[in-house]
C-alpha cells in the first residue's frame, strides 16, 4: 500500500513540475510575440535564446517524466 502512495505522490510531483515548465514556456512565447511586435530586429536574437530555453525545458520535462514514471 505504501508503494502505491509513494508512486501516486511522485506522479503528482511530476505533473506539478510539468505544469510549471508549461507555464514558463508559455511566458517565453508571449515575450517573443511582444518583442516581435515592438522590436522586430531585436526579437530575432531573443527568439534564438528563447527557443534554446524552450528546448532545454522540454528535454528536462521529458527526463522528469521518464524518471517519474519508471
Amino acid at each position: 500500500m505504501s508503494l502505491n502512495l509513494a508512486t501516486l505522490g511522485r506522479e503528482k510531483e511530476v505533473k506539478e513540475e510539468n505544469e510549471l515548465k508549461k507555464e514558463e514556456i508559455s511566458q517565453i512565447i508571449e515575450q517573443i510575440k511582444e518583442e516581435m511586435r515592438t522590436k522586430p530586429f531585436l526579437a530575432l536574437s531573443l527568439q534564438y535564446h528563447s527557443f534554446q530555453k524552450i528546448i532545454e525545458l522540454v528535454i528536462e520535462q521529458d527526463l522528469v517524466n521518464q524518471d517519474g514514471l519508471n
